[in-house]
């Protein structure tokens, strides 16, 4: 077993790097959509990607755990937290930072 405090590092460093994979993206999908991408965007998708890695997780854990299967899932909730910045640009109207339009 590792230490508590070992683990909770390595959690905290997954989740660093999925946000900033998760902005990579959103910047990315912006320019090749030809949309406008600033701080506010990024604040954005840092919080986004966040959100989703943090409950993605709980969701995954908590599956396995009562399907009795307990296994690293971190590729599958980066995946899951990256995807939704992508998804969030695709669906926002061009010119607008807010993804219903606003």
């Amino acid at each position: 077993m590792i230490p508590a405090s070992f683990a909770a590092a390595i959690v905290v460093i997954n989740l660093i790097i999925t946000i900033l994979i998760g902005v990579c993206v959103g910047f990315v999908v912006s320019r090749a959509l030809h949309r406008p991408w600033g701080a506010r965007d990024a604040a954005i998708d840092t919080a986004l990607a966040a959100v989703v890695a943090i409950a993605g997780a709980l969701i995954v854990t908590a599956i396995d755990d009562a399907r009795g299967n307990l296994q690293s899932r971190v590729m599958l909730v980066a995946l899951i937290a990256i995807a939704s910045v992508a998804l969030r640009h695709l669906v926002r109207r061009p010119g607008s930072s807010d993804p219903m339009g606003g």
